[in-house]
């Protein structure tokens, strides 16, 4: 009985999430096992290098770089915000965003961790 993948690009609030909520490990064990496909944006690789304090900055790029299963390719900018632009990445992946915006048509962290 095979599961369906989880297909995901994740905000950079989630990264946030992430390390508040010490997954990491969780979320290397569903990569690993195949049942998460993380979709890694451009988008928010240029978020996450403006965060201004160095030490969180550090910790989330590594994360970054750490739970991509897949790097995706610079969007088209003609988008009006750095979210929208996400939301368009994922959805032409056929994945998910995950955004604790509330503004955006996506999954929530909180809903993200529950499917792990």
């Amino acid at each position: 009985m095979s599961t369906e993948v989880i297909r995901v690009v994740l905000d950079s609030n989630a990264y946030d999430a992430v390390l508040q909520h010490e997954d990491a490990e969780q979320i290397l064990a569903a990569l690993e096992d195949g049942r998460l496909e993380i979709l890694a944006s451009p988008v928010v690789l240029a978020e996450l290098r403006k965060v201004p304090d160095m030490y969180r900055q550090a910790d989330l790029m590594a994360l970054y770089y750490e739970l991509q299963s897949r790097r995706l390719s610079p969007p088209d900018a003609s988008m009006k915000s750095a979210d929208h632009l996400l939301l368009a990445q994922a959805q032409a992946e056929g994945a998910r965003l995950v955004s604790d915006d509330k503004a955006l048509d996506a999954l929530r962290y909180a809903e993200f961790r529950a499917l792990l």
